[in-house]
């Protein structure tokens, strides 16, 4: 596994021409511009030392959880737009507005919600501050929401470690699935399953939360029932 970028690395980058590719390096330069952020990270960087491969996100929180339910998918009768409104608003935090299909705006709110449950946070905001590879994830999410998102790739077939408690991520992924249902019907979830999967560990180095969450749904997603 090779190491991954630090977050001044990725704000430093040259941005590709996809949106999901732009999203995440100006999710990198918006962290870097709070002095805050940046003295805290720096503290960070300096204990785990220059060639640890260790970030945010691959730590086990056992107290002070952030993550207590759902966030975006109150319940299986919440509406799309109203799922998708904190979604809406980051995008537009940071520079972009659009509309997506129906299909795409469900995958994103359901890849959003599996998102948090995995890194224990409430909001796509901390993305940052949980490492690289949950930057790449977050903007693969919003990216989509705003109707460019990343193409959808076949389910990995390896096994993830399992190094993270997961539960969470199940409920959430169960609930996600009871909720893409109501709206699009139980024949789409084949094609909001891979878009979910691929948005969560895209642009991930492995051996995070992130990385662990993309290969533990592609195992189970195919026969996650609601």
């Amino acid at each position: 596994m090779k190491a991954q970028p630090t977050i001044y690395q990725i704000a430093m980058e040259e941005p590709g021409r996809g949106l999901a590719e732009r999203l995440r390096v100006t999710i990198a330069k918006v962290a870097i511009e709070d002095a805050n952020w940046c003295k805290s990270y720096e503290t960070l960087i300096e204990l785990l030392g220059e060639t640890e491969l260790k970030h945010p996100e691959m730590f086990v929180v056992e107290k002070g959880t952030r993550y207590n339910g759902p966030v975006l998918v109150k319940s299986a009768d919440t509406d799309l737009d109203t799922a998708v409104a904190v979604l809406r608003k980051q995008a537009a935090c940071l520079g972009v507005v659009g509309d997506a299909g129906d299909l795409d705006t469900v995958a994103a709110v359901v890849a959003a919600e599996c998102w948090m449950a995995a890194l224990d946070c409430e909001d796509l905001a901390y993305a940052a501050a949980k490492g690289p590879d949950a930057i790449g994830s977050a903007a693969a999410i919003l990216a989509r929401v705003c109707g460019e998102g990343v193409l959808a790739m076949p389910f990995d077939p390896d096994w993830p470690t399992l190094k993270f408690p997961m539960e969470k991520l199940l409920e959430a992924a169960r609930r996600g699935r009871a909720w893409s249902d109501r709206i699009l019907g139980e024949h789409a979830w084949g094609e909001v399953a891979p878009r979910v999967v691929t948005d969560i560990g895209w642009f991930a180095g492995g051996g995070t939360k992130t990385h662990e969450a993309s290969l533990l749904l592609g195992v189970r997603m195919p026969s996650l029932t609601a």
